[in-house]
C-alpha cells in the first residue's frame, strides 16, 4: 500500500478534508515545538488522537 497513490485516489470532498487537516496538524506540530513550558495543552497524545480522527473521518468521506 503506497500512500502517495492511495492519497491520489480519495474523492475531491476527502482530498479537500485531507489537505485542510494537514495543515492543522502541520500548525499543532509547530504550536507543540514554540515552548513546551507555556504550551502545555499541546501534547504528543492530543497529536495522536487527531490524526486517528483525521485519517477516520477522510476514510468516511472517501467510502461516502
Amino acid at each position: 500500500m503506497d500512500i502517495v497513490t492511495e492519497i491520489k485516489k480519495l474523492c475531491s470532498p476527502a482530498f479537500v478534508y485531507f489537505v485542510l487537516v494537514s495543515i492543522s496538524v502541520i500548525i499543532y506540530l509547530y504550536h507543540m515545538m514554540k515552548d513546551p513550558r507555556i504550551n502545555k495543552e499541546y501534547t504528543i497524545l492530543g497529536l495522536i488522537i487527531n490524526v486517528i480522527f483525521y485519517v477516520f473521518w477522510t476514510w468516511m468521506l472517501n467510502t461516502i
